[in-house]
């Protein structure tokens, strides 16, 4: 990797307070559904 970089994004969790919730409701409230690590990914691109 040193010798060919690859431009990357980290996509997590950022630190806050933990929620409670169901599973559809927690991925929207993190940014964690496939619709915004598409983005995040095209932002990249």
């Amino acid at each position: 990797m040193e010798n060919c970089p690859v431009p990357m994004r980290r996509v997590g969790v950022k630190e806050r307070y933990g929620q409670v919730g169901t599973q559809d409701f927690l991925q929207q409230e993190y940014g964690l559904t496939a619709e915004a690590i598409v983005e995040a990914a095209k932002s990249l691109l």
